[in-house]
């Protein structure tokens, strides 16, 4: 059994002090920022060898929403924000559901290949203007459109295999 524990590692390897950390019987995951990717061999030596570390492997997670919150940049396709598609929403609901749907399958997918196991994604927060935190990170300001974009969203990462960590904690939005 995992522990309850997602922990990040400073580097894009594993030192020994790393490994040991991670095979505490509390660590259950893995969180991978930035730091972590050079490119994605890189990325799927440094999972792979993460989720070796322990039976049942561990979990690895990253954030990676899209806009400006996107860890994995190079050589992975760039994700529009989620306020980016809630404004195609905003011109053609069908268009804008289907965004949310095709972002989140492509979000997923990629992150796949390279062994990641969920993207905390979507966001979920409400836009309301007051939070620089948030702003661009929410689908819209109208909570049943964030709830109808986020189902969207979710589907597209379930078709692709993921299952999705909705966000944030009560008080971002």
């Amino acid at each position: 059994m995992l522990g309850p524990i997602i922990i990040s590692v400073p580097n894009t390897e594993l030192s020994e002090k790393d490994r040991k950390v991670l095979e505490h019987p509390m660590i259950g995951g893995v969180i991978l920022f930035s730091e972590n990717f050079i490119n994605k061999e890189q990325l799927r030596i440094l999972v792979h060898t993460i989720k070796k570390i322990k039976d049942p492997e561990l979990l690895v997670f990253v954030d990676q929403e899209g806009g400006r919150i996107q860890r994995f940049r190079k050589d992975f396709f760039h994700l529009p924000s989620h306020q980016e598609l809630g404004r195609i929403y905003d011109l053609d609901i069908n268009d804008g559901i289907r965004s949310a749907e095709l972002t989140g399958f492509i979000m997923a997918a990629e992150l796949i290949a390279h062994g990641i196991d969920s993207s905390f994604s979507p966001v979920v927060d409400i836009n309301h203007g007051l939070s620089k935190v948030i702003s661009d990170r929410s689908f819209h300001s109208d909570p049943s459109v964030v709830s109808q974009m986020a189902e969207s969203y979710v589907n597209g990462m379930s078709s692709a295999g993921m299952k999705a960590v909705a966000k944030h904690f009560p008080g971002h939005g």
